[in-house]
């Protein structure tokens, strides 16, 4: 089950990321913006490493070495 939120919080914090691209593009004024930016990107990482610590050494390096294309 914990790895399970934890594959989930990695998988959530990749939505973020693309959210987060998308903050210049918002019609927010521009404190606004840097704001939400900067809370998204602190969801962002918190996320990652959160979800990392759940799911463990084991299945962080899968995923890791699946993100990068290669074989460990």
């Amino acid at each position: 089950m914990v790895s399970k939120i934890g594959y989930s919080l990695i998988l959530l914090s990749g939505i973020l990321f693309f959210i987060m691209l998308s903050v210049p593009w918002m019609d927010l004024t521009s404190s606004n913006q840097f704001f939400v930016g900067t809370a998204l990107f602190v969801s962002v990482q918190t996320s990652w490493w959160v979800g990392a610590a759940m799911v463990g050494p084991e299945a962080f390096k899968k995923v890791t070495c699946w993100f990068k294309g290669s074989d460990a």
